[in-house]
């Protein structure tokens, strides 16, 4: 641990001195968890609303549409200031999670969760977006990758839940895992409240610079080349993670009949090991570059993806063979997510930062809508989820062609990397 925070027990603790710091890690917790509930809850949801396959990537499709309006929220952040609108959406986003646990249909679920997406986008572009600009130079990816280890926690506090639920055979577990989820935010909300303060960054831009910044200057001038590689890379990205990471759960306990011991097994035991991604991804990025990193992952990333919806073999091997490779797949994704919050938040000014995390939010649902639909069809027309999700993966390709284009940031002052003068 001491070699990727730093080479001095001062150096070690001083990213958790930076105030605020651990509230937005407590958020990261949070949005991990439920980012993993929908996702861990399919074949649950599926037997007690009677949904095929197909019916459950539609309903995926369904609930990503309402990060649409995330967009309209990060553009106030950067208009309005980072911590009220933080706080703000953690409250409404615990609150929608509450309401989901007493759903008493799938359309009322739907509703919900539609809803949800819309402040948990928030929640997370925004903590994003304050973990860069808390942070110095030389502190910053790896803040990321703490940020990143805290989202993997919470997804695998969800998972181990659902794991336990399940074994006291306690039905419609995932009204538990949901009224369950809001414990966090409510418990240290005090706290949050108390630590988070507004961004120095946005402290210093001048009002009138903020008030009448314009969505279209992203798109010209020296941004729009990275505007356009940083969303065509992330639309890509999310199409190839959703396809190979959304139906894990359904991949292992519908097709390969697995107990639920042995798939909490993989992806639990997975997960963890994959923790070690975030640490080895921040000290990548900050000495081979942000960019090399994240192109030569997305590659392997791909590799270990195929790999494990190909893999097949008998008894306990199949079980060993899934975790390794599951544990590749999420140690190269969870690389490739801190050297992509870093570069993407290093990129763009700061009358800009909050917005560029709201487009890519909105991108990602665009593209994690198409994915559901997607592999709903390619199910329909293929009969095998195997060959979708592997179909839809090779789009890492796109990904790295994507980043060539990207300038690297490493080692750079946040206002130079971003051209914010």
């Amino acid at each position: 641990m001491g070699a990727w925070l730093g080479t001095t027990n001062t150096r070690r603790s001083a990213i958790f001195r930076e105030k605020g710091f651990v509230a937005l890690l407590i958020i990261s917790y949070f949005g991990g968890y439920t980012l993993a509930a929908n996702a861990a809850l399919a074949p649950y949801l599926a037997a007690d609303f009677g949904l095929s396959a197909s019916e459950i990537a539609r309903m995926f499709g369904w609930l990503a549409i309402g990060a649409i309006g995330t967009l309209f929220l990060t553009r106030a952040v950067d208009k309005l200031g980072r911590r009220n609108l933080l706080i703000g959406s953690l409250c409404f986003a615990a609150a929608l999670a509450v309401a989901t646990a007493f759903a008493p249909s799938l359309r009322v679920y739907i509703l919900f969760q539609t809803t949800f997406s819309l402040f948990h986008g928030a929640v997370v572009a925004t903590s994003i977006v304050m973990v860069t600009e808390y942070l110095p130079t030389d502190l910053r990816a790896r803040g990321h990758s703490i940020w990143v280890v805290a989202h993997v926690l919470g997804s695998g506090m969800a998972i181990i839940l659902i794991t336990v639920l399940r074994e006291l055979n306690i039905e419609s577990e995932w009204r538990w895992i949901w009224g369950l989820s809001a414990l966090v935010p409510i418990c240290t909300l005090k706290y949050i409240v108390d630590s988070l303060s507004e961004s120095d960054h946005f402290h210093s831009q001048q009002t009138t610079e903020a008030d009448h910044a314009s969505w279209a200057e992203l798109f010209q001038g020296a941004y729009r080349r990275r505007s356009i590689a940083v969303i065509s890379a992330d639309f890509a990205m999310v199409i190839a993670a959703s396809a190979s990471l959304s139906y894990v759960f359904y991949y292992l306990i519908e097709v390969l009949s697995l107990t639920q011991i042995n798939v909490a097994s993989i992806v639990i035991g997975g997960g963890t090991l994959g923790i070690l991604g975030s640490p080895l991804g921040a000290r990548a990025g900050d000495r081979f570059g942000r960019r090399n990193t994240i192109i030569v992952c997305s590659l392997l990333v791909m590799l270990c993806a195929i790999g494990f919806y190909l893999f097949r073999a008998n008894g306990p091997f199949l079980v060993v063979g899934l975790l390794l490779l599951f544990s590749l797949m999420h140690g190269f994704g969870s690389a490739i997510r801190v050297c992509k919050q870093a570069v993407t938040t290093e990129l763009f000014p700061t009358r800009h930062r909050a917005t560029v995390q709201g487009i890519v939010v909105l991108v990602a649902a665009g593209a994690s809508v198409l994915t559901h639909f997607c592999v709903a069809l390619l199910i329909d027309y293929t009969g095998s989820l195997t060959s979708a999700i592997i179909a839809l993966s090779l789009l890492r390709i796109s990904v790295c062609i994507a980043y060539m284009f990207v300038p690297e940031t490493r080692g750079m002052e946040l206002k130079n990397a971003a051209l914010d003068h």
